[in-house]
């Protein structure tokens, strides 16, 4: 990652941007052949190319200088808005080609076309660190023999990196940048790159064996012509796509030339394009080049095949319980910096390594449960000087240790320790952090020790639930941002802690919410790489019926964590509630495999089947999640429901015999429709009495009543409450929405239409809701 400062530079008269190479890659390069390189794509001159200034070194170190922007990165607009509007989205890419035209005709071919190498300033696209990635090719051949890919390095990033860049293709041209604009117009589009959600290897292998799914059916609204146009440029031989970006240009031009291509887009489209960066100051990292390095090595080591590089990290041993919270916090900051800041490793979620907290751990038996080739196993003990860790990684196959340190820290220190063991680990692995760890002001997020406890203590009673634990977690995580108002993991704890209240409280879901949202929308603004906020802001958007905002916040969140299993279960959740059962299945498919011992992802993945129609399937998932917790009511009730289908009405009833009255009434309804199903009427209707009783004060209770009235066959009861719940969770989440086979006779109801305006799915395409 490259270092970037703003300064003045006196001779020029102006503010520019220098930019310092790190010290792994300037050992790399000639300095001299760098300045010579950068001097010529200096030459390069166009409206929307950043030019280059000047190159040279400082303290051993070669830097380049470019003019400062006024704005923002692509990258940014789209962390925070999504998917952009046709017609912006054409303008800007328009630009882009246009300077890739210009650069292709010099000869000079950038090699790292992505979001975050386009700058947005007074209306315009502006590439920026073109001739960079060339340059130090270049430069690494000191001896006149070698390139940086002859010594298995590639220049690139894997997202939007070409099928020959990812094959390290001596040959490179112009066709690569094409390739990397086509990527990059699939995420402005579609809201995801070709292949999110893998990790950096599978993604290089995906760009050369695999094809993307179709642009438009992520955005079926785009124009037929540009969703061709961007389809070409991704095509995998480079004959195949347009051959140059002059090509681009003409078919841009002949698109917004023909009109019908937009969809309604008004007058006020440039004066909207034009606010889109002006007054942002640029102040952060861009990075420069991605560099990924390829290793060799024998797979009885942790350097092994990147297919091998599968790890647990489990609760670390903690003799006292009051520092529990401490433990299990500083294994899981572990586990999410090394999902996040390395690459090359698949990271098994937390539920399931937690599992074996307080047990002895075999890791060999870890490994066959877990299906990881490598475990870290740590204790922690808490002084009143400080904290002291021991780790361990420990190989799954013989349970020999591969590594092992010793890390101590004050205790106005803490917050660096997971920085220092996922480092040791990393390199343990012969892999390298990929930057830093999200959170501006540290790796913590925080410099503040007492606002970071405060942080770790809500997080471990949020873990927890319950509603006592849930209200006091909320309240630490307020403590938290008060003595730390830039503390952006605070805010998404505070958020996650909030909107989880729903289901232990009587409070209003849309209130709890609303509250939860906002919390995790000012995590987002303070930093935009959080996926844990991300996640919950698409989580706790669905009660408000924001269904495609919150698709686009889930997707974001697997984008920047593809290894965090809440977000593909919760993603699962809303496009099954959107009747996208398919889509559904595969994200909770994904969840399971992630955490394949977290019973909730387990009775989600039921759930999600049997709202399908696949009967078997959801009964054998809904199995599994009573297998891991033989408590788990909701499972039992997804079993009943399979049983009711199949004609076995006393199996349905003897699923729910053991229950008792729960405190969440999605739970109380469920039980009421298989009882009026199975011919307990009289049961069914004292219960939706009961419920009646709570609705004034639990809005879900009325999705429950309907649910029972549903069962009895008294439809327009059920109907009339239905529609009276709206926002209720239990009806947009649990039952899998208006997508839900359960619901099929109101579909011929008069009111349906009104039920859908009401859930605010009147604008979904009829297939996602009909069956």
């Amino acid at each position: 990652m490259s270092r970037v400062f703003v300064a003045t530079d006196v001779a020029l008269g102006r503010a520019v941007v220098v930019k310092v190479l790190p010290a792994d890659l300037a050992a790399a390069v000639s300095l001299e052949r760098f300045r010579r390189e950068i001097t010529l794509a200096a030459r390069l001159q166009h409206p929307h190319i950043v030019p280059l200034l000047a190159a040279g070194e400082t303290n051993g170190l070669p830097y380049y200088m470019m003019p400062f922007v006024d704005g923002e990165s692509l990258r940014a607009r789209l962390a925070t808005q999504g998917e952009l509007p046709v017609a912006i989205g054409v303008r800007l890419l328009r630009e882009v080609a246009a300077a890739l035209a210009a650069a292709h005709d010099k000869g000079i071919v950038h090699r790292d076309i992505k979001p975050d190498n386009i700058l947005l300033s007074g209306g315009s696209a502006m590439v920026t660190d073109f001739g960079v990635a060339k340059a130090l090719d270049l430069a690494a051949d000191k001896d006149g023999s070698s390139e940086l890919t002859d010594v298995g390095v590639t220049l690139g990033t894997p997202a939007y990196m070409s099928p020959e860049q990812a094959a390290a293709s001596p040959v490179i041209d112009a066709r690569a940048d094409i390739y990397a604009f086509g990527a990059m117009a699939y995420e402005i589009f579609g809201g995801r790159t070709p292949f999110a959600g893998r990790s950096a290897q599978a993604t290089l292998a995906a760009h050369v064996t695999e094809a993307p799914e179709p642009i438009r059916k992520l955005r079926p609204s785009l124009p037929p012509s540009v969703a061709s146009l961007v389809m070409r440029c991704l095509e995998k031989r480079p004959a195949d796509r347009p051959q140059n970006a002059a090509e681009i240009v003409t078919a841009l031009d002949a698109a917004v030339i023909s009109g019908a291509d937009f969809t309604a887009v008004d007058g006020g489209t440039t004066k909207l394009y034009r606010t889109i960066a002006v007054g942002v100051v640029l102040a952060v990292v861009i990075p420069s080049v991605l560099l990924i390095a390829s290793r060799r090595s024998s797979s009885a080591s942790p350097g092994a095949a990147a297919a091998e590089r599968t790890i647990a990290v489990m609760p670390l041993s903690n003799g006292d319980t009051a520092t529990d919270y401490l433990s299990l916090g500083l294994a899981d900051e572990v586990r999410s910096q090394l999902t996040t800041n390395v690459h090359g490793l698949k990271v098994m979620s937390a539920s399931s390594s937690n599992t074996f907290r307080g047990k002895p751990i075999d890791a060999r038996d870890v490994g066959k449960q877990l299906h990881v080739a490598f475990v870290v196993l740590g204790e922690m003990r808490r002084s009143r000087g400080g904290v002291h860790v021991t780790a361990e990684l420990v190989n799954t196959d013989d349970g020999s240790a591969t590594w092992n340190g010793s890390f101590e820290r004050a205790a106005t220190d803490v917050s660096s320790l997971p920085t220092s063991i996922t480092r040791a680990i990393a390199q343990a692995f012969q892999l390298s952090l990929n930057g830093q760890v999200a959170g501006s002001t540290g790796p913590a997020g925080t410099t503040n020790p007492a606002a970071y406890d405060l942080y770790l203590r809500a997080r471990y009673l949020t873990d927890k639930r319950g509603a006592a634990e849930l209200a006091r977690g909320a309240q630490l995580a307020q403590q938290a941002i008060d003595l730390d108002p830039k503390f952006a993991r605070a805010y998404a704890e505070l958020g996650i802690a909030t909107g989880l209240q729903a289901a232990y409280t009587s409070v209003d879901t849309r209130v709890l919410s609303a509250h939860a949202v906002q919390a995790e929308n000012r995590a987002i603004a303070l930093d935009s790489t959080l996926a844990d906020a991300w996640a919950a802001r698409g989580f706790w958007l669905q009660p408000t019926r924001r269904w495609d905002e919150s698709e686009r916040s889930l997707r974001r969140a697997i984008a920047l964590d593809p290894n965090y299993t809440l977000a593909h279960k919760w993603l699962g959740q809303v496009l099954g509630s959107l009747g996208r059962f398919e889509e559904s299945i595969d994200e909770c498919r994904i969840a399971t495999r992630l955490d394949p011992l977290f019973a909730t992802t387990w009775e989600t993945y039921g759930k999600e089947l049997l709202m399908a129609g696949r009967d078997s399937a959801a009964f054998d998932a809904a199995s599994r999640a009573l297998e891991l917790n033989p408590a788990f009511a909701s499972a039992r009730l997804a079993r009943g429901i399979v049983d009711l289908h199949r004609g076995n009405q006393q199996e349905a009833l003897d699923e729910i015999a053991g229950d008792t009255a729960s405190a969440y009434p999605g739970d109380a309804g469920m039980r009421g429709y298989i009882r009026a199903r199975a011919g307990r009427r009289d049961e069914a209707i004292a219960s939706a009495k009961l419920l009646e009783t709570r609705t004034a004060k639990e809005p879900a209770a009325v999705a429950a009543v309907a649910m029972i009235y549903l069962g009895l066959g008294e439809n327009e009861k059920a109907m009339a409450n239905f529609i009276a719940t709206s926002g209720s969770d239990y009806l947009a989440i649990s039952m899998g929405g208006l997508g839900s086979p359960l619901l099929d006779p109101l579909r011929s109801n008069p009111r349906f239409g009104e039920l859908l305006r009401a859930m605010n799915l009147q604008d979904q395409p009829v297939a996602r809701i009909k069956r």
